[in-house]
């Protein structure tokens, strides 16, 4: 070991060198203590003295190596749920776009006139009719009452002397009893201009007013707005004093009925041939018609 290397020494926390050659030679008791120390370090040449020992350490790399092991597993978690999302997504669209495309395969075309094509048992394409729930308005007017019986017996007995007097009632079976009605017309004083005729002759009426209550029926919207028309001709109709005009009126509503209408079929049918008896009634045929009619709508309301 060269006597001339620096002894390192800390004092206070601060480094201070110590110089060999800086020995003072003229004072011998300096020189062995100098060379005592001297033999002390050849001694321990490997060893560091505790207070002698110079080193710094770099806390920085260990910090961030730290960091990293902490957020390493949420950073894979992440990554993890990214890929799987992506891949499940990619997945149900192609689900979702083969749906759809065997949806609209399989879907059936509804017409714009209400109508719809289905199968039948051969694979054949058949029209069906759409239908709903449709409420028909009331209808009321006033009428003649010429008797009132438990049973169609009496009514149709007493029904003689209005036929003998040129008129032809109607028996009209309501809430178990039957009414016998000789005329109709749109207000009281009207059907009254027609009772004071038959009080001429001798014969009783009775006027009141008569109703048909609202009706819910499960038809299509062309068999509904065919009612509806026949429901507002109807009324006109009692009012009106043009009997050619009611003709061809009556005419056209007939000629425009739903003909494929199984539920309308006996209604049709029906006024189709009082319709037809419009042409040679005489006046006081029209009471009679106008109520059968009438009749026949509630018959086809209770159906």
């Amino acid at each position: 070991m060269s006597i001339k290397k620096p002894i390192v020494v800390r004092i206070d926390g601060k480094k201070a060198s110590y110089n060999r050659s800086a020995i003072d030679t003229s004072n011998p008791e300096k020189i062995t203590a100098h060379r005592e120390v001297a033999a002390a370090e050849e001694t321990s040449d490997t060893m560091i003295h505790t207070f002698a020992r110079d080193y710094e350490q770099d806390y920085t790399n260990t910090k961030t190596q730290a960091k990293l092991t902490m957020f390493k597993p949420i950073i894979i978690a992440i990554i993890s749920a990214i890929m799987i999302g992506s891949i499940m997504g990619i997945m149900m669209l192609k689900l979702m776009v083969n749906f759809d495309n065997n949806t609209s395969s399989n879907a059936m075309i509804i017409p714009a006139n209400g109508e719809r094509d289905t199968a039948n048992e051969n694979g054949e394409s058949q029209p069906e009719s759409s239908t709903n729930a449709f409420s028909l308005e009331a209808m009321s007017a006033f009428v003649l009452q010429g008797g009132v019986f438990s049973d169609s017996v009496n009514a149709e007995s007493e029904s003689a002397k209005f036929t003998d007097a040129g008129y032809t009632p109607i028996i009209w079976e309501k809430d178990n009893q039957f009414f016998l009605l000789v005329g109709v017309a749109s207000t009281k004083e009207a059907v009254l201009h027609i009772a004071s005729e038959l009080q001429e002759l001798g014969i009783d009426v009775y006027a009141k007013e008569w109703r048909v209550e609202q009706g819910e029926v499960d038809i299509s919207k062309e068999e509904f707005d065919w009612l509806t028309s026949f429901q507002q001709l109807w009324t006109e109709s009692l009012s009106s004093s043009h009997v050619e005009s009611l003709e061809a009126d009556w005419k056209q509503l007939l000629e425009r009925a739903p003909s494929d209408s199984d539920k309308l079929a006996t209604l049709i049918t029906n006024l189709d041939g009082l319709q037809a008896d419009l042409m040679e009634a005489q006046e006081q045929d029209f009471q009679h018609i106008w109520l059968a009619m009438w009749k026949e709508y509630e018959a086809y309301l209770q159906e």
